[in-house]
């Protein structure tokens, strides 16, 4: 009588991969920009995911993303915003994100991460406040801050949004818009975000969101009042206008995008 022996075959996962093929791997994907992949690889096992945060550690922002700011919870502060550290620093996602972004955006803007956390009250009107505090008069459709001035703003931070509008975003209708953004990861960014980062960047960078020399550009938001998406845009550093044109397509109406982390 012959006895048939079964052998369960080892789990991958078990088995602890040769450091070699854990450097061939990452110079692999990080030679092709392939951080999706890198990321993959850390949930492969224990000893990847240990390899992968070695290795992103290493990694200079400022060499692999040229057109991505940072601004820490320090600087919002300095600009009138009560911000705190977040917790943690996503270096892999933040390359992640900014490749799905930057080359989209017109005029090489590149993007901004927000490194904090706000107050959870923070309120439209409190942040046109502090837009006046800073030298920057935001000149709101009259409708908007009876209808949600008062509305306590969700947390909306950290987050990496666009410097600019989308290059193929105009003459796109609102519906058209939101599937364009959605195609980078993205989505549209609120009312409160945009002022937010117009006056930080304006402050912190003197660069001018939304406009540069073409006064007539605006970047549409999600925030809605009376049911129309609000726009936002700024004719000069000393001001931030926003607009209630209906959403048809407009040739001086793109999209930015805004990130979730």
């Amino acid at each position: 009588m012959t006895t048939t022996t079964t052998t369960t075959p080892t789990s991958l996962n078990s088995m602890e991969p040769p450091p070699e093929m854990i450097g061939e791997v990452f110079e692999h994907c990080f030679a092709s920009g392939n951080i999706t992949g890198i990321q993959a690889l850390a949930c492969t096992n224990k000893q990847f995911n240990k390899s992968v945060a070695m290795f992103a550690e290493t990694i200079k922002l400022e060499e692999f993303c040229p057109l991505l700011k940072i601004i820490s919870a320090a600087q919002a502060q300095k600009c009138g915003f009560q911000a705190a550290p977040t917790s943690f620093f996503p270096k892999l996602k933040l390359i992640n994100a900014y490749q799905a972004m930057s080359p989209h955006i017109e005029n090489n803007a590149g993007v901004t991460y927000f490194n904090f956390t706000l107050q959870d009250d923070l309120t439209l009107r409190k942040i046109v406040e502090i837009a006046k505090s800073q030298g920057i008069e935001v000149s709101l459709w009259q409708q908007t801050l009876p209808e949600i001035g008062d509305v306590a703003i969700a947390q909306v931070f950290p987050c990496m949004l666009a410097n600019n509008v989308f290059k193929d975003s105009r003459k796109k209708s609102f519906a058209d818009q939101c599937t364009l953004v959605h195609e980078y990861g993205c989505e549209l960014p609120t009312l409160e975000q945009y002022i937010i980062h117009i006056v930080l960047i304006q402050k912190i960078s003197d660069q001018r969101l939304f406009g540069g020399d073409n006064s007539f550009l605006f970047s549409r938001s999600v925030t809605r009042v009376k049911n129309t998406p609000l726009l936002i845009g700024g004719p000069s550093q000393a001001c931030i206008r926003v607009s209630s044109r209906n959403c048809n397509a407009n040739k001086h109406d793109g999209a930015g995008g805004r990130r979730k982390f």
